[in-house]
Formats: C-alpha cells, sequence, structure tokens
C-alpha cells in the first residue's frame, strides 16, 4: 500500500494473461481431440493430433501476448516508481488540523467500548426448574361401563417451589474440636535449696529487719526532734510578730485619732473664719489663723509621713515572715524526703542479698 488516496497497482493484471498463453504453449503441442463418431463406431484409440500450423499460430499468438506483456509490466513499473517518490516538501508549512467532532466522538465511543470489554463480566446463574411429578396413571375402566359415569379429574398436585440447579446443600455447623493442652519445651528443675542455705537465709532476713526497725526507730526520733525544734521557732516568731502587729496597730490608732482631732480645728478654724465680719480687724486677725492653718497643715503632713513609713515597715516584716515559712517548709520536705530514702534503702539491700545468695 501506498500513501492514502493514490491509486493501487497491482502485477496481476499483466502477469494473469501471459501465464495462460504459456500454459496453452506448453500443453498445445500435445492435444487429446475427442474421438470423432467413425472412430467409435470402429472401436479405434485416440491418436496424437501434431499440427505444425496450428503450433505455429499459437506461438506466433503467444509471442505477441508476451510482447504486450512486457510493455505493460515497464509502463506499471515506471509508474510504479513515479507514485513511490516522495512528493516535493510544501513551500509553506501547514499547520495540523486540530480534530473535528466527528472524530472526537469516534475515539470517545472506542474507548467507552474497550473499557466495556474489559469490565469483569457478571456470572449469570442459570435456574432451571424441574418438571413436575408425573400424574398417576388413571385407573382401569372395564368394558361393561356405562357412559354415563364420567372419569373422575385428577387432584392438582401442589406447586413446589423451584430448585436451584446451583445451590449448595445446607452446611452443618463445624464440629468443635478438644483443645490439646500443649506442654512446654523446656520445663526448669526445681531449685535445689538445702537446710543450711534455708537457716542462713532466715537469719539474714531477721538480721536485716532488726537493722531496718532501728533505723526507722532513729529517722522517726530525728523527725520528732525537727518537727519539735521548727514548731516552737515558728511559734516564738509568730508571737514576736504579733508583737509587733500590736504595737503597729496602736500606733495606727493614735494616728487616725490626731487625724480626727486635726479635722475638727480645722472646721472650727473654717467656721470661724467664715463667722468674722469685722473689716477693721480684718488684718490684726488675719495673721492669727494664717499661723494655725500652716501648723496644722505642717502636722498633719507628719502624720502621714510617719504612717507610710509605718506601712513600709510591715510590708517588709510580712514579706519576710513569709519567706522564713517558705524555707522551712522546704526543710520539712527535704528531711521527709531523707526519711523515706533511709527507710526504703535497708529493704532493697534485703532483696538483693537474698537474690545473690
Amino acid at each position: 500500500m501506498l500513501n492514502s488516496g493514490e491509486a493501487v497497482i497491482s502485477l496481476c493484471e499483466f502477469s494473469a494473461y501471459p501465464l495462460l498463453k504459456t500454459l496453452d504453449l506448453d500443453f498445445g503441442r500435445f492435444l487429446k481431440l475427442p474421438s470423432t463418431p467413425s472412430a467409435k463406431e470402429g472401436g479405434h484409440p485416440e491418436k496424437e493430433v501434431h499440427s505444425s500450423r496450428r503450433s505455429r499460430r499459437m506461438e506466433k499468438e503467444i509471442s505477441s501476448t508476451l510482447d504486450k506483456a512486457d510493455h505493460f509490466i515497464r509502463s506499471g513499473e515506471k509508474l510504479m516508481t513515479e507514485q513511490i517518490r516522495p512528493p516535493p516538501p510544501p513551500k509553506f508549512p501547514l499547520k495540523p488540523k486540530p480534530p473535528s467532532k466527528h472524530q472526537l466522538l469516534m475515539e470517545q465511543i472506542k474507548a467507552s467500548i474497550e473499557a466495556d470489554k474489559l469490565k469483569p463480566k457478571k456470572e449469570i446463574k442459570a435456574r432451571v426448574s424441574l418438571l413436575p411429578p408425573p400424574r398417576p396413571p388413571p385407573p382401569p375402566q372395564n368394558e361393561n361401563t356405562t357412559d354415563e359415569k364420567m372419569l373422575e379429574t385428577p387432584k392438582r398436585v401442589p406447586k413446589q417451589p423451584l430448585k436451584t440447579v446451583n445451590a449448595s446443600p445446607p452446611k452443618q455447623p463445624p464440629v468443635e474440636r478438644p483443645k490439646k493442652e500443649r506442654k512446654p519445651l523446656y520445663v526448669p528443675p526445681p531449685p535445689k535449696v538445702t537446710r543450711s542455705h534455708a537457716d542462713a537465709v532466715q537469719r539474714l532476713k531477721e538480721r536485716y529487719e532488726q537493722q531496718l526497725a532501728e533505723k526507722t526507730k532513729e529517722n522517726e526520733r530525728a523527725l520528732e526532734d525537727e518537727r519539735s525544734r521548727h514548731e516552737a521557732e515558728l511559734d516564738a516568731m509568730s508571737r514576736r510578730h504579733q508583737k509587733v502587729v500590736i504595737s503597729m496597730d496602736e500606733k495606727i490608732a493614735e494616728g487616725e485619732k490626731l487625724i480626727e482631732q486635726l479635722t475638727a480645728d480645722k472646721k472650727a478654724l473654717q467656721t470661724a473664719l467664715a463667722n468674722d465680719s469685722d473689716q477693721r480687724n480684718q488684718a490684726s486677725f488675719v495673721k492669727h489663723p494664717k499661723s494655725i492653718l500652716c501648723d496644722i497643715l505642717s502636722v498633719h503632713q507628719e502624720v502621714n509621713v510617719k504612717r507610710d513609713k509605718f506601712l513600709r515597715m510591715l510590708t517588709k516584716e510580712i514579706n519576710s515572715l513569709q519567706t522564713a515559712l517558705e524555707f522551712k517548709s522546704s526543710e520539712m520536705k527535704e528531711l521527709r524526703q531523707k526519711y523515706q530514702q533511709n527507710v526504703g534503702a535497708p529493704e532493697r539491700r534485703i532483696e538483693a542479698s537474698t537474690t545473690g545468695d
């Protein structure tokens, strides 16, 4: 096949006719002619006929046909070579045409057909209904029976459900087999402990128990001593701070009383200044209230300064008490941890000694 759109050339047209003629040429020299009626009547055998004229004529015809065939073959080869030659390249490069809608639809249809082929086929199980059971044969009739008696109609066979050919038989529940207890591959032998070892272990246990009891008693005594000492220190600190707090409370009460007295004096002076309406003696009386007011203000400032100092001192002492309490609580926690470690250490030693023996 050549490019699409070009004619397809077959050499059968040029070769068929000469081949037939060559066959005629090969077998034309010895032709078997049918027997004439005279020969048949006489009963003579068939004779081979050799006609020189006919053979010459046939040779001329065959040579002319061969010449024609050679001419046709050469012309066909020329056409083939001309068609096989590649076409000249286009002057301007042609852009590839986009696929048409028809081509796209055909591609989609082909893809869907291939996908349907690749899909697993559903297994259709055919259900064949078995034939109903055969009817019982009618009872034999006597020849003498009259036509008046009608034949009894057979009873209807009850409908049976259709049986499926591929139906599996009902499965029986699996029988539970008794489980066999498997023995372990290796059983360690029992430990051989002599009486002497047992007595030594018992003595070690008793000795460590005594040591543990003594250590616990010592730790309890030390804890009680530390607790009593810390409690005494806390009581002394609390008493001392209570005294300081009481004295500070007394000072605060005195300061509040002074403030109240000063406020009362201030109010009395303000009323006296408001009620004084004598304009003549105003200059002589102005100095006295002003000096009193200055004294009152100075006293008030001193009281405020003392109160601020006292409050600062109280806050410092309270902070110091809090830090002391935190320090003591941390010491108590450390002592408890040490006591627990001392109690747990002998038990671990006993366990280690028993395992070593």
